[in-house]
């Protein structure tokens, strides 16, 4: 988007960046930092502000200007978990009976987006060999759901899998489940599983 910023004629919209990590370590060659801060400059004079998660990306973009205005730092991410504690029995009966689970099932879920990367197939493919009463609960939406969908029926688990769409209550569906789960082809610091052992799931 910024790039496309790039060949706007004025006035173009005031931009916030995000930057949530910067594909730099500390072990990176000169050439890779080169590239990235090459396109990160040439990118400036259409970001006027930038907010970065922590202290790495803060320093890497006040060293190099990557901004025409202003610089942000927020302590990253993260969960506020008074919300968060391990459900009473009664507490998990009433968010099954909301969410609309059996009451007599064992759940697992997996909160995470429809993608490649979240790989919510590989937990399909193992569904067909576990007891008919564990059921599989997906919140979220993605490029991939339908195709998931699609994946269930085919091998059979439909019924034993649910769909709910986005759910924003993180701790009603994690008092509803009884284990989290993730088949996460690569994991940074995840808030749902976070949240899953706030909720004292194993």
């Amino acid at each position: 988007v910024r790039g496309a910023l790039l060949f706007l004629a004025p006035p173009r919209p005031y931009v916030v960046h995000i930057a949530d990590g910067y594909p730099i370590e500390k072990d990176s060659s000169f050439f890779a930092e080169l590239r990235i801060l090459l396109v990160e400059k040439a990118l400036r004079c259409v970001t006027d502000e930038i907010l970065v998660l922590n202290p790495e990306d803060y320093a890497f973009a006040k060293r190099f200007k990557l901004f025409s205005n202003k610089l942000y730092g927020f302590p990253g991410l993260g969960l506020d978990l008074s919300a968060y504690h391990p459900a009473s029995t009664e507490e998990k009966r009433e968010a099954r009976y909301t969410l609309g689970i059996p009451e007599s099932a064992f759940v697992l879920i997996y909160m995470a987006d429809f993608t490649a990367h979240a790989n919510q197939a590989m937990l399909l493919q193992a569904m067909r060999f576990l007891p008919h009463d564990i059921c599989l609960y997906l919140p979220g939406e993605g490029p991939l759901l339908e195709s998931c969908r699609e994946k269930a029926e085919a091998l059979g688990v439909l019924p034993k899998v649910s769909f709910p769409g986005i759910q924003r209550d993180w701790s009603l569906c994690c008092h509803a489940a009884d284990v989290a789960v993730s088949a996460a082809l690569q994991e940074s610091p995840s808030l749902p599983l976070a949240a899953a052992l706030a909720s004292g799931l194993p």
